[in-house]
């Protein structure tokens, strides 16, 4: 094997397994960078669209047209997160920016759009919390219809 396909090999390997990846500026003195790669999982096909991230778990309930409520939790302990600060992106035919509040329920955020059901979007959630934070991105191919079913919908 040629010395430049096993390091493609070894990185493609690395990237797969989300190692921690450690890269060197080229120059001598100069710090170590450390970075960790994550892959998000998503369910953009069910009623409700999920994505889970290294720190958070999201579900998405189209309950009433043109609002979305947002359930945030905590991927290892599956507790609602609180006081988090949430910003959506929307990029598709009518792209948007807009900050979810929280609803009086535990891990509930809403935000209100334009989206039509069917659309395809571009959809990424911008979670930040005290001590940590994280960007979940997927490409949901059509919009989920509004189900009408919010209270008994929630994320539990």
């Amino acid at each position: 094997m040629k010395f430049l396909d096993m390091i493609g090999f070894i990185c493609a390997f690395t990237w797969v397994l989300g190692i921690e990846v450690k890269a060197s500026p080229g120059h001598e003195g100069h710090e170590e960078k450390t970075s960790k790669l994550s892959i998000v999982k998503s369910d953009t096909s069910a009623e409700r669209p999920f994505l889970i991230g290294s720190s958070f778990e999201v579900v998405l309930n189209c309950c009433e047209t043109g609002k979305t409520h947002i359930y945030v939790a905590d991927r290892e302990t599956n507790k609602a997160v609180t006081k988090a600060t949430i910003s959506i992106e929307i990029l598709g035919k009518q792209p948007f920016k807009i900050e979810a509040t929280s609803t009086q329920n535990t891990g509930e955020y809403l935000f209100t759009h334009q989206v039509k059901e069917g659309d395809k979007v571009e959809l990424k959630i911008n979670i930040k919390e005290e001590t940590r934070a994280e960007i979940l991105s997927t490409l949901i191919t059509k919009w989920p219809k509004a189900t009408g079913h919010c209270a008994e919908k929630r994320h539990a």
